[in-house]
């Protein structure tokens, strides 16, 4: 069962079922910036609604339902608000820098190895990190003031730390520490920082 409910509240973290209509707006922002930009994939934001979609449809029997801290409720709504402004090189730092390449790259390592006796749950896991590297590369794309992109990496950064912290009561009986998770993430920003210093 704690298996179980670490999997559901990972997977609602991707897929945050309760909070969908606090969000409603953001995927009208995202097809309007696909189009007002022209390096934004649509293809990217499809992609992005299939996920919505796999995670949706795993759990319709056993729906996700877990209340998400407000660490993740603020940094998505601050997400939104960058779609709001069209500041392209801030969404570039929250979501593909940070969001897809820091706290969703630790996400779905966590549950690719927990459901390895998923079949049809890790194929779509494998599949989704796929994608995710993908996004993460495009970001570097839209980032032309790298020295701005970095210091907003570097002050983002300690919030992203928080929502994965404050997840913890569901990952640690897993058996992921802290320290560890910590680790990786650290290892995942600095790797962003180093790229884009070497560009």
């Amino acid at each position: 069962m704690l298996r179980r409910n670490g999997i559901k509240y990972i997977s609602e973290n991707f897929y945050p079922a309760k909070y969908m209509t606090r969000w409603k707006e953001m995927r009208g922002l995202s097809l309007r910036l696909a189009q007002l930009v022209r390096l934004y994939s649509l293809t990217q934001v499809m992609e992005e609604i299939d996920h919505f979609e796999f995670f949706r449809k795993y759990f319709e029997k056993d729906p996700l339902n877990f209340d998400l801290p407000e660490s993740y409720i603020t940094w998505f709504d601050d997400i939104l608000e960058s779609l709001r402004r069209g500041d392209v090189e801030e969404i570039a730092v929250r979501f593909h820098m940070l969001t897809e390449g820091v706290l969703a790259t630790v996400g779905l390592s966590i549950l690719r190895k927990e459901s390895s006796d998923l079949p049809e749950f890790n194929s779509g896991i494998r599949k989704i990190i796929e994608d995710e590297a993908r996004h993460v590369n495009f970001g570097f794309q839209l980032i032309r003031d790298k020295t701005r992109a970095i210091d907003m990496i570097q002050e983002f950064y300690p919030r992203a730390e928080a929502i994965i912290m404050d997840g913890m009561s569901y990952i640690e009986p897993m058996g992921y520490s802290w320290n560890e998770l910590k680790g990786l993430m650290i290892e995942l920003r600095d790797s962003r920082i180093r790229k884009l210093q070497e560009r």
